[in-house]
């Protein structure tokens, strides 16, 4: 039989952008909790935040595989005996049971709504509310990062529909203005791709000021916030939001969603939303599976405090390692990767170390905003991450060990060595000057000790990135009221900027982060004054040169969370920097 040709074309041009999708291969990429029989990869992938997917005491009896619900709460179709396991049919005809419809008064009860309506999965729930909710004479204004099933739902729908500019607030304002009809705002609390949070009291208030309906979209935020009910629970906005979606096959470790609301609104559901009428419902195991997981949740809060001391970890180790992260404090870190192949390249090295983590590709994200998603658990160690990190740099850093001229800066040529990088190559003993460009950097080559010193003790001049760093951002604004210090040595190791109040080290690596062994003993000097309880704040030349805003942020994120754990701070915003340097990305 002959396919339609546009098939092949279509398939073509993926393959050619190297963005061909295919379903992984047990055996090349398990995850730990796989079986034996595969090798076993560190879970830095998967949605299981909690680690709930692996609890028996959630889906298994203790001690044998019978499913935790057991008997006696099937209807009964000739044999009194015998329970159904299956649904058998859709919630309408013979699918519904006593049992489901007492999880969804439990799951209301748990977040904190009037009213529950199961769905088999959170694609389904997306798609059923917004195909049957908005009308015509409608309007949707939804984010631009919001999944892909709200995306369906609204095209099955008959309403006007615009995208904003993600999380930008005067953007959905103005979309606000030019509305019609009953308005509908759509935004996820947690984004699936980015991980970052949506300004979710922000737009409550718009959403109040120009009389419109607020639907959030909580997958990745349930489990996790609000003591596993969430970000819109968390900031007590529940009374604010006219649905929430939540799902239960991440944190939760099953599967299925619920759509959150008033009676009326589930009662609406039951009779209008196809994707819940036309499909056959949950088995009674999955039902089980979704209220036992709630209720072991609340015997284990201290999963989530796991959770979210590693995320904070990774978020501290991103930064010392200056990695091209999103502004995310969820289980979702992304590490941005420009292109299909490099970032595709990279994932194949990291898992080959062991790592499971997986590329995002474009179309799935824009082109240059391809990224490795990284999904942190509470099962990750601290070590796990201290390994991860090693491992992720751009893939033309295993190039830049061999032929790429390093952008190194200018200090005098000291007599013994001092001025260049020493090569341990007993044959040779080469020394590259610090200006030129080495042919080679094999293996073993070492960090001459006091090469730092002698260059900072003989350099006139700062570098200029050292010079942006300090006139416009250290001395001129003092950091938004702090006070720095110049070239300050701790511990026989000259430290570039340092903040005695804020326990605070800004470094500026014009080579040495070049040089695998040399970074690598940089780290070891830097974990040592970490220890006395400085932070480190590393950059390369290139960073603030090319991307002076990120440098800013990258201060204010710290400055941030300083402020969150003693309130004597100054606030940010009574920082002099100016506004437009930020370019809305803040």
């Amino acid at each position: 039989m002959q396919h339609p040709i546009f098939i092949e074309k279509k398939l073509t041009k993926r393959k050619a952008e190297n963005a061909f999708r295919e379903l992984p291969r047990q055996g090349d990429m398990s995850p730990c909790y796989g079986t034996s029989m595969f090798p076993c990869l560190v879970d830095f992938c998967s949605n299981d935040y909690l680690g709930f997917a692996k609890e028996t005491a959630i889906h298994l009896r203790q001690g044998d595989m019978s499913p935790c619900y057991g008997s006696g709460m099937s209807p009964c179709y000739g044999d009194s005996i015998s329970p159904c396991y299956g649904a058998t049919g859709s919630r309408l005809i013979s699918g519904n049971h006593p049992f489901t419809e007492e999880t969804e008064r439990y799951l209301a009860n748990f977040y904190c709504s009037e009213a529950a309506l199961i769905f088999n999965a959170g694609y389904n729930a997306n798609v059923g509310l917004f195909q049957c909710l908005p009308q015509r004479t409608d309007t949707v204004i939804y984010d631009e990062y919001i999944h892909a099933s709200i995306r369906d739902g609204i095209k099955l729908s008959n309403a006007k529909n615009f995208a904003f500019e993600h999380n930008n607030l005067a953007a959905l304002e103005q979309k606000l203005k030019q509305a019609t009809g009953l308005i509908y705002v759509a935004v996820e609390s947690i984004y699936s791709m980015d991980g970052d949070a949506a300004a979710l009291k922000e737009i409550s208030e718009l959403c109040t000021k120009y009389n419109a309906v607020l639907i959030v979209d909580e997958a990745h935020a349930v489990g996790i916030f609000g003591n596993g009910r969430g970000l819109v629970v968390e900031l007590g906005l529940e009374n604010n939001v006219f649905a929430r979606i939540v799902t239960f096959g991440k944190a939760f470790g099953g599967h299925g969603s619920a759509i959150l609301g008033s009676n009326q609104l589930r009662d609406y559901l039951i009779n209008f939303s196809r994707a819940f009428i036309y499909t056959t419902a949950l088995p009674l195991s999955s039902i089980a599976t979704i209220k036992n997981a709630h209720e072991f949740l609340l015997q284990n809060l201290s999963r989530i405090n796991d959770l979210k001391e590693i995320i904070e970890y990774f978020i501290a180790s991103t930064l010392n390692y200056k990695l091209s992260t999103l502004n995310s404090h969820s289980a979702i870190q992304c590490i941005i990767i420009k292109g299909n192949d490099e970032v595709k390249s990279i994932a194949s090295k990291i898992q080959e170390e062991g790592f499971d983590v997986r590329p995002i590709l474009s179309p799935t994200v824009p082109k240059g905003k391809e990224r490795l998603r990284i999904c942190l658990h509470s099962f990750n160690t601290k070590e796990q991450v201290d390994k991860l990190i090693t491992h992720l740099n751009p893939p033309s850093r295993e190039k830049m060990r061999t032929e790429v001229t390093l952008p190194l800066r200018a200090c005098p040529d000291f007599s013994g060595g001092v001025g260049g990088v020493i090569i341990n190559n007993p044959s040779t003993n080469e020394i590259f000057p610090l200006e030129e460009k080495p042919k080679r950097v094999i293996h073993n080559n070492f960090y001459n000790k006091n090469l730092k010193t002698f260059a900072r003790e003989n350099r006139k001049n700062m570098t200029k990135a050292e010079a942006k760093i300090w006139n416009e951002l250290l001395r001129n604004k003092q950091c938004f009221g702090f006070k720095f210090l110049r070239q300050q040595p701790i511990l026989n190791y000259i430290v570039d900027f340092m903040c005695p109040e804020l326990k605070l080290i800004v470094e500026i690596d014009g080579y040495s982060h070049l040089f695998d062994e040399v970074y690598e003993n940089d780290i070891i000097r830097q974990k040592k004054i970490e220890d006395l309880g400085y932070y480190f704040l590393r950059f390369t030349d290139d960073d603030v040169m090319k991307d002076f805003n990120n440098v800013i942020r990258t201060f204010e994120i710290y400055l941030e969370t300083k402020k969150d754990k003693s309130p004597t701070l100054p606030s940010l915003k009574g920082g002099n920097h100016s506004e437009k340097n930020h370019k809305g990305n803040l």
